[in-house]
């Protein structure tokens, strides 16, 4: 891998780093607004890259031959344990791709479809490092952080089960030091989606 994308800049070691779970609707505009003002001060960003999950109004057909459309999204997660991957992910995007600034911010709860899911932004001297940041931090997300959901279709509910693909997207980056990559500090057994005390709401200017 070039140095373009593995080596860290110094900038890197003083750069915003912010990661956080939110069970507020996610306002992209003010995310974007933020993370573009921790840039204005400094001559060496040369690109930024952004990217925005929305949940999908799926389809599916019944057993009776009627189809059914997607009603909502539930999403639940470890506490403790998730926003420390999180912020563990963040750290390593940060120092890996010498970014100028990192940003991701994860809905929990449910949602309707349409809503935004998850926002990840990455600051970087030149647009190769940014891009792939973005790219990188969202296959771990994918399927190195505690975070499990359950699709509701009105009759029935269901559990969203890992795709091989997500794993094998995540392994091309090679990344042996994030928890959970190797399968080590795992949630355990015993606890199961449901059973997360209630979050605190981010306050305004975090938003």
């Amino acid at each position: 891998m070039s140095s373009l994308l593995s080596g860290a800049l110094p900038e890197a070691l003083s750069a915003p780093c912010e990661s956080r779970l939110s069970t507020l609707p996610l306002d992209p505009s003010a995310l974007l607004a933020r993370c573009e003002s921790w840039l204005d001060a400094g001559l060496a960003a040369g690109a930024s890259a952004s990217f925005i999950g929305r949940v999908r109004q799926d389809q599916r057909q019944a057993g009776d031959g009627t189809w059914q459309r997607l009603q909502a999204l539930t999403l639940e997660h470890y506490p403790g344990m998730t926003e420390r991957r999180l912020a563990e992910l963040s750290r390593q995007a940060l120092s890996r791709f010498g970014l100028l600034g990192v940003q991701v911010v994860h809905r929990v709860g449910r949602l309707v479809p349409g809503e935004p899911i998850v926002w990840v932004w990455a600051g970087a001297p030149h647009r190769a490092a940014a891009i792939a940041a973005t790219d990188f931090l969202m296959d771990h997300l994918k399927s190195a952080v505690p975070l499990w959901k359950q699709e509701d279709w009105g009759d029935t509910r269901q559990w969203v089960q890992a795709k091989p693909d997500d794993h094998e997207r995540m392994r091309r980056w090679g990344v042996a030091g994030l928890a959970g990559d190797d399968g080590q500090d795992s949630p355990d057994a015993g606890w199961v989606p449901g059973a997360s005390a209630s979050l605190q709401t981010p306050s305004e200017d975090m938003r």
